[in-house]
């Protein structure tokens, strides 16, 4: 039998290998459907059949590529790729022999790179073209040009806005808080942060407005309300800095391992989802309060879709957290990712709660994570000098 280098002399082709490995197997003994066709030396035997290849010369080579996919949620699955002598045909790549899997598929699909790009786009153009017909309405109600009993609340000061782009672009970091949570529980805890650090300014904006319309001894009641909103805000936007800085290089898990594997495939289903259910929340919301602003019951109140997502998200912040037991054994793992939970339901309950209350529970919430990450890195610290030192 000639040598590899020798069969390749003679124009063999096997294309460029980009994962797996290239075997030399028995020539003609595979047989069965072929997956490719390989240039070979035209000695070696007659036209193959993709179904039924006739028997090759037994001085000709064949090349089997075996391939080790691990399918979304499935088992590792070991597929042999051959080369049958014959007709040459030109060589696409072996990627394009693999159909998409299509639980990765569907996480490319919702939550990719290339779609938060398009939403990234769409929501900066959104939150400027709703910025600009928010100032037209207030402009207009100041020239009595409009009037709306119901919504006269909403345009009676510039300030009033502000509210609209914060909103959009608050749509839009949830996006990217869904998109984190396959990554890392750290990751996505620290999104959270990001997130309530811009509805706190959001509701800091509102109530600004109410204090500008607002006349008498119930001004110093708003504005001791706004302090305490901004010493929240800078806790808030502290902590999500010290979560960005802490898991700028997270620690990754050891992805050849079958079960780390299927978990990761796991929590991307999970994202999948919940991103499912974020968008039937936002729709459900935007009706419902524009239901109840047409009947002139309407409120700018944080608890609008937020109290709902928060309630979805502890839910998967519990799934991750459960299925996560049959990979993580040391304690300080599972008492971090308790934590990061409390601090998820401190915020779910700080949001469904107005006033001084739910500003202390922001606080509490943020003061609480960035206690726990910073306990957990310390035990990381220790535990790897002390290996070291071993």
């Amino acid at each position: 039998m000639r040598s590899t280098t020798q069969a390749e002399r003679e124009g063999a082709r096997i294309g460029p290998v980009e994962s797996g490995r290239w075997d030399e197997v028995p020539p003609c003994k595979l047989g069965g459907t072929t997956e490719r066709i390989s240039q070979h030396p035209s000695h070696c035997c007659p036209r193959a059949s993709h179904v039924n290849p006739p028997p090759c010369n037994p001085s000709c080579l064949q090349f089997g590529r075996t391939e080790h996919k691990i399918l979304f949620g499935h088992e590792p699955v070991e597929t042999t790729l051959t080369g049958h002598c014959g007709k040459k045909q030109p060589y696409l790549g072996w990627i394009e022999e693999f159909p998409p899997v299509k639980g990765e598929a569907m996480f490319e699909l919702v939550l990719g790179k290339r779609t938060d790009e398009r939403l990234r786009n769409a929501a900066i153009n959104l939150a400027i073209a709703g910025f600009l017909l928010h100032v037209g309405a207030c402009t207009l109600f100041r020239f009595s040009l409009l009037d709306i009993n119901e919504m006269n609340g909403f345009f009676d000061s510039y300030l009033d806005a502000l509210y609209t782009p914060f909103s959009i672009i608050l749509a839009y970091e949830v996006y990217e808080l869904i998109r984190a949570i396959p990554e890392s529980f750290s990751v996505s805890i620290g999104k959270q942060f990001e997130v309530m650090s811009l509805l706190v300014v959001r509701d800091i904006f509102k109530n600004l407005a109410d204090v500008e319309t607002t006349q008498g001894a119930a001004v110093d009641g708003d504005v001791a309300l706004i302090a305490l909103e901004a010493i929240a805000f800078l806790v808030l936007f502290t902590t999500a800095l010290y979560f960005r800085s802490m898991t700028l290089n997270p620690k990754q898990l050891n992805d050849a391992n079958e079960g780390v594997a299927r978990f990761v495939a796991q929590k991307k289903a999970l994202a999948c989802a919940l991103s499912v259910a974020y968008v039937f929340l936002a729709f459900y919301s935007f009706t419902s309060w524009s239901l109840s602003t047409i009947e002139g019951e309407g409120d700018l109140s944080r608890t609008v879709f937020f109290l709902d997502f928060f309630t979805f998200l502890i839910l998967s912040d519990i799934v991750i957290l459960l299925v996560s037991y049959k990979h993580i054994t040391d304690f300080p793992q599972l008492a971090r990712n308790t934590g990061f939970v409390l601090s998820t339901v401190t915020i779910r309950v700080g949001i469904g709660t107005p006033g001084y209350t739910g500003a202390a529970l922001f606080i509490l919430s943020a003061l609480l994570a960035a206690g726990v990450l910073r306990l957990s890195l310390q035990e990381e610290r220790m535990v790897d000098l002390s290996s070291s030192s071993e």
